[in-house]
């Protein structure tokens, strides 16, 4: 086989034939060429990391943070799928509004993340996991054959198999290419840990082995893996902003690898946006713990109670709110609440929402505001 993979012709029962592509598999790369530039890509790529992994480490009750933090990812790896909500529409449960968005596609994304964190302390990142994985992101969409793997050809690009942009492999290959994919990401100590997550990532794609949610489960894998590694303790990259702007360059260099074996060009962009990622997801990160920090000093200058800390660690998972979520959550009465709800707005934590409905949404709009950078693109 060419060190791009080759092309394959296959017929059908009708005798109608079409073409599918096959890639090399990984462990067949023996003349993968790590020069000098990608060796610098792969240094700057693990100090952005660090620096990342350093600032999540220092973030008290870091668990708080996440919940509302890694809907940042879910909503973006959405969004290249063409899902068009928003932040506000994924927070506000309330708004009746979003009924009709596509806010459930986040969530499953959310849920399964957390699944797949979940069985990564019992089971290495295998094609078990990752059915298990698809099985929540399509939950309830049974023509999309959730927790399994294709049994049928699928294709990317074009009204048909004949106009495809292109054509992955037959689903008779995908059993076999995606037990060497599993046995590279687990048993592979020659190369730096971020030229193998590229790799995968290239490798995953192509052999494209789900009916839908390739493109989100592909950007997963190299978070787990990075989490897998311990170059990351918690799920505070976020793939997809680098990805969505640079989605022509994305595709360009797939396809690249496909028609001539450039890995190595794969492999600088791929490291490149890792290291971007890094850089933006540490940005945020900070921003979002100095604001954090700034609100927390002024419940501890008014001498608050222990409640009203409890209410803003609610703000942290959900920053738009009312006041009997807030009761629920807390197990208070409705009056206790609400002047938990007032204290908020005295200090300019929380803000009226301008909907106006029976039971009136605060915002966490400061925090909000930071959650939603560059997730309109």
């Amino acid at each position: 086989m060419k060190r791009q993979g080759e092309k394959r012709t296959i017929i059908k029962e009708n005798n109608a034939s079409y073409e599918c592509f096959i890639p090399t598999k990984l462990a067949d790369l023996h003349d993968l060429n790590i020069n000098e530039e990608i060796n610098k890509s792969i240094v700057k790529a693990n100090i952005e990391l660090a620096k990342l992994e350093e600032a999540s480490l220092n973030i008290p009750d870091i668990n708080t943070f996440l919940a509302g933090y890694v809907y940042k990812e879910a909503l973006l790896t959405s969004k290249i799928e063409g899902t068009q909500c928003t932040m506000e529409d994924i927070f506000d449960e309330n708004n009746p509004a979003n009924i009709n968005l596509e806010v459930e596609d986040v969530i499953r994304y959310h849920k399964a993340l957390n699944v797949a964190i979940h069985d990564s302390n019992r089971l290495p990142l295998c094609n078990r996991m990752l059915c298990r994985i698809h099985e929540e992101l399509l939950n309830g969409i049974d023509s999309k054959y959730p927790g399994s793997f294709r049994r049928t050809q699928n294709w990317i690009g074009g009204k048909d198999i004949k106009s495809a942009k292109f054509v992955p492999p037959n689903p008779e290959e995908i059993n076999n290419l995606m037990l060497d994919l599993e046995k590279f990401i687990n048993h592979n100590e020659k190369y730096d840990l971020l030229v193998v997550i590229s790799l995968v990532h290239y490798q995953f794609e192509t052999i494209h082995p789900f009916l839908d949610g390739n493109g989100r489960i592909g950007r997963m894998i190299a978070l787990l893996m990075m989490l897998e590694k311990k170059a990351l303790t918690y799920p505070i990259l976020y793939l997809s902003y680098f990805l969505k702007k640079n989605k022509l360059d994305y595709s360009e260099y797939l396809t690249k690898v496909r028609r001539t074996g450039d890995y190595e060009s794969w492999l600088l962009f791929f490291i490149n946006a890792i290291a971007e990622s890094s850089k933006e997801s540490y940005l945020s990160i900070k921003q979002i713990d100095n604001l954090v920090k700034k609100h927390k000093h002024i419940l501890e200058v008014k001498k608050c109670k222990k409640i009203t800390f409890k209410v803003f660690d609610i703000l942290l998972e959900k920053p738009i709110i009312n006041i009997k979520t807030i009761k629920d959550r807390l197990g208070v009465t409705f009056k206790t609440a609400s002047l938990q709800v007032k204290k908020m707005l005295e200090y300019k934590i929380l803000s009226k929402t301008s909907q106006v409905q029976k039971n009136q949404t605060f915002v966490y709009k400061e925090y909000l505001d930071i959650l939603s950078k560059n997730t309109e693109i």
